[in-house]
């Protein structure tokens, strides 16, 4: 919240709650943004209490117009910016458990089937590969964000959805009939070679060069 004044002097803002305690304490040329508790909480400007028991909601952006009266008195007015909160933030938690479960079961899985499924000289080229898909994907959602084809989000997340179906479908569909390798050494197959140190008279004669 903040406090827009016009008044002929500088006088002390302050906003306190039903306990008396002071929740914010500034002066009149102060326009910047403060951050109080949510609560019912009155308004006084100097000794007068402008605004009496204003219920200040969670999450809310307010803007209190302050002026001068003819009688040396002042009058506030609160004009909410952003609306407060509807939904409680806990609700945020079974979203993180499902995401968290999926990422587990997918990424985890999908890490250990591309590493042991590829031959051992191409392993780490796959783990990229797997990587890159993930950019992506990450580019997919960019580009339908910031490219405003969809007037509401929750088309978008409808989108993001189907999107998703389909790439389920084409995942089990592949995996019907896909066969599987048996597993084996990451170091099978690899060619090594042998380093072999120089005869001592060829080394000899390198010396004497």
């Amino acid at each position: 919240m903040k406090f827009l004044t016009n008044l002929n002097s500088k006088v002390n803002i302050s906003i306190e709650s039903r306990k008396n305690q002071t929740l914010l304490n500034i002066f009149s040329d102060d326009n910047s943004q403060r951050r109080i508790a949510k609560g019912v909480s009155s308004v006084r400007i100097g000794d007068e209490v402008v605004l009496k028991d204003f219920d200040f909601k969670s999450g809310a952006v307010y803007t209190i117009n302050v002026c001068d009266n003819s009688d040396s008195s002042y009058d506030a007015n609160v004009v909410m910016i952003t609306p407060p909160n509807s939904i409680h933030i806990l609700w945020l938690i079974p979203q993180y458990v499902v995401m968290t479960m999926g990422e587990v079961m997918f990424s985890v899985t999908g890490l250990e089937f591309s590493f042991t499924q590829a031959p051992a000289s191409m392993k780490s080229v796959l783990q990229s590969v797997w990587l890159l898909t993930v950019a992506f994907g990450n580019l997919i959602v960019v580009l339908i964000v910031e490219g405003n084809f969809l007037d509401a989000q929750w088309k978008e997340f409808f989108l993001f959805a189907g999107l998703m179906l389909i790439d389920m479908l084409i995942f089990t569909t592949m995996a019907f009939k896909y066969k599987y390798n048996e597993l084996r050494s990451s170091e099978e197959n690899l060619a090594i070679e042998e380093i072999k140190l120089p005869e001592k008279n060829t080394q000899d004669k390198l010396d004497k060069n």
